[in-house]
């Protein structure tokens, strides 16, 4: 199972306020993936256990 994920973004970014928001969003798109990624570890481990 891969442990990086890759992909790109392409903000076009008029004004002080678009960067604000446009930065906001980004750090709770990054905060998402975190969660995601602790689910899935939960996840991997009880599969685990279950198999065992």
């Amino acid at each position: 199972m891969p442990k990086e994920i890759k992909f790109n973004i392409k903000l076009t970014i008029v004004g002080k306020e678009s960067l604000v928001t446009a930065s906001t969003n980004v750090k709770a798109l990054a905060k998402e993936f975190g969660l995601a990624h602790a689910e899935a570890k939960k996840f991997q481990s009880g599969i685990s256990k279950w198999s065992a």
